[in-house]
């Protein structure tokens, strides 16, 4: 009898960041693991993210998150969304860890 083998749900925070925009590739390279969330701050690392996705070809485009959350008010993720060519940014407090990952790396670098 076979079983089906599902790949694990990770979530990046940090995701548009340089660690983790280089684990959101290695793990887009892989079978067993899955991307389904990424939480990142609207700061020039999103930026870079989403010129990647404009100007990088097939590749860049699909290793993104399943869903995109932003930690930022509901002003700005409205702003995020209203770009062309722009994913679905959702707001971090409607983010289910739970529900949504099976494993979270927080990539993000806090600044104080």
């Amino acid at each position: 009898m076979a079983t089906t083998h599902k790949p694990v749900r990770v979530g990046i925070r940090g995701a548009a960041g340089l660690l983790g925009s280089r684990l959101l590739a290695a793990i887009h390279r892989t079978a067993d693991l899955r991307v389904t969330v990424g939480i990142c701050r609207n700061d020039p690392t999103l930026e870079r993210l989403m010129n990647r996705r404009a100007f990088g070809g097939p590749l860049a485009r699909q290793a993104l998150p399943e869903r995109i959350y932003v930690e930022e008010p509901n002003e700005v993720i409205a702003k995020l969304n209203a770009r062309p060519d722009a994913p679905q940014f959702l707001p971090a407090r409607e983010l289910d860890l739970a529900a949504s990952c099976d494993v979270v790396i927080d990539a993000a670098t806090t600044m104080t």
